[in-house]
């Protein structure tokens, strides 16, 4: 394998680390900013809880050098980077009650603000989760479309750094020859 193709596939690992660390507001895959209501700021969330996702992320090559490879983008224990860069549709027919494990998981490690109820009383996780199941089933959640803005970032770094060659290999294979891009997602 060329020096410069590892390269390649380390610069685009680094970026996408870089995207999932941006801090971004909640929206509604309509566009509007969370909470929809506007009665309190919308908060900027902190990138990550877990790190999960983040420390997922492995980028290589597959196939022969000689037979054009292909760049394959895995996040081997995080299923969910489909919904963290695409986004979900509002009652999009999903059953958003098998969400709700994950993100009672999610809002115990997530440095979310704690929100107290009529009686003053702090929401418990499983409340929080509830409450959280039923903004993305009704409002739907906006992707921060990470993987393109990797690409685009990816492909000024190869400009700068390997020059128009390797620039090009790099479009042909994210764009594809006749179609039939070569880069695969897991």
């Amino acid at each position: 394998m060329e020096p410069e193709l590892l390269q390649i596939a380390e610069m685009f690992k680094k970026e996408i680390q870089y995207q999932l660390r941006k801090p971004r507001p909640s929206k509604t895959k309509s566009g509007l900013t969370k909470p929809v209501s506007g009665r309190y700021p919308t908060p900027i969330s902190a990138p990550r809880a877990s790190g999960n996702l983040y420390n997922s992320v492995q980028v290589y090559w597959e196939g022969e050098p000689e037979t054009q490879p292909s760049l394959v983008l895995e996040f081997e224990n995080a299923p969910y980077w489909y919904f963290i860069d695409r986004g979900r549709e509002p009652n999009s027919g999903k059953r958003t009650n098998q969400m709700r494990p994950a993100l009672r998981e999610w809002a115990r490690i997530k440095p979310l603000p704690r929100f107290r109820d009529a009686r003053g009383r702090f929401l418990s996780n499983e409340e929080r989760a509830i409450l959280i199941t039923r903004s993305v089933a009704k409002y739907g959640y906006a992707g921060t479309n990470f993987i393109q803005k990797a690409i685009d970032r990816t492909i000024d770094k190869i400009e700068d750094e390997l020059g128009d060659y390797y620039t090009l290999l790099f479009l042909n294979i994210i764009l594809g020859e006749e179609g039939e891009p070569r880069l695969i997602r897991r």
